[in-house]
Formats: structure tokens, C-alpha cells, sequence
């Protein structure tokens, strides 16, 4: 049943031997890795984490800590794609009592892809609104003046940091 439910999830699943050495996963951890038939077994986990200094400082900190808790970090693919991962993890014990370090990694690389996107068309949004000749406010949705860009500043002769500071605000 458990084998089921592991084959099902989205996430991948994983174990580690104390060494960092690939010890099992389920069919989306070997998904992620590019690898159709296993080969990642033996395979030291740590090799594919990008760049290599990250895969250094992330192997200390399972050595030490026997936790994983990197928040994204790069995975380099059997294929040499690059995927943006969540990871973490901790100690386990197998049944026989062998200590693995049990991990969890989801792919967010499309969530990376959105968030970056996002930034990018507010830094554009920003740098239009700041280069209009027209004077243009910025309100929240509670009403009040967020900003505005230099042609209203120098149309209503008060700083915009009047505003950032709060003192400016109409109640």
C-alpha cells in the first residue's frame, strides 16, 4: 500500500545511506533526475546539486546535522538539465535499525519561472510609471497614496517621501 502511495505523489521521495549515496526513491525522484532505470542507485546524491559549492555546504550540513532544509537549491539532471528543487529531509532508520537520511524534493521550477517573470514586469511597471511625462498616483487598496512618480511630485511640489513616511496620508 505504501509503495502505492509513494508511486502516486508528485513529489519525490528518497533515501540516502549516511554517505550521501542513493539508496531508493520513488518513480518522481528518479523522474526529476532524468533516469529511467535506476541508475542514480549508488549514485552519490550530492554530485547533483548545482553549483558545487552549494553541493558542499548542503553535504556538510546532512553529515552534521543529519537534516536537509535547503529551501530551493539546483539539481543537475542525468540529461544535464537544470531543475529548481525544494528539498529536505532527515534522519531515518530502515527496519533493520541502519540509520538514512529520508529526504523530500519538489520540482519549483516553474513556480521560480512565474516568480522571476513577476519581478521582471513590476521593475518594467516601476520604470514606465516613473519615466511618464503624466503625473500618476499609486493607491492601495485601502485607498491611501502609495507613491507617485516624479511628474506628480513636481506637479503638487511635495516629495514623495512625505508620503512613504505616512505623514502625508489623508485618514
Amino acid at each position: 500500500e505504501m509503495q502505492g502511495l509513494l508511486g502516486r505523489l508528485e513529489e519525490g521521495v528518497f533515501q540516502l545511506d549516511r554517505s550521501g549515496r542513493i539508496i531508493a526513491g520513488n518513480r518522481a525522484f528518479f523522474r526529476m533526475l532524468e533516469d529511467q532505470v535506476g541508475g542514480t542507485l549508488g549514485q552519490d546524491f550530492f554530485s547533483f546539486i548545482q553549483p558545487e559549492a552549494v553541493a558542499r555546504s548542503v553535504r556538510a550540513e546532512v553529515l552534521s546535522t543529519a537534516r536537509l532544509s535547503q529551501n530551493e537549491l539546483q539539481l543537475k539532471t542525468l540529461q544535464g538539465s537544470i531543475v529548481t528543487v525544494s528539498l529536505s529531509g532527515g534522519l531515518g532508520r530502515k527496519d533493520s535499525g541502519e540509520e538514512v537520511i529520508e529526504g523530500l524534493v519538489e520540482d519549483v521550477s516553474e513556480r521560480s519561472r512565474v516568480e522571476s517573470d513577476l519581478a521582471l514586469a513590476n521593475a518594467t511597471l516601476e520604470a514606465i510609471i516613473e519615466s511618464s511625462p503624466a503625473a500618476i498616483m499609486v493607491m492601495g487598496v485601502e485607498g491611501k497614496v502609495r507613491t507617485w512618480n516624479a511628474s506628480a511630485e513636481r506637479l503638487l511640489s511635495l516629495p514623495r517621501e512625505l508620503y512613504a513616511s505616512g505623514s502625508g496620508q489623508s485618514q
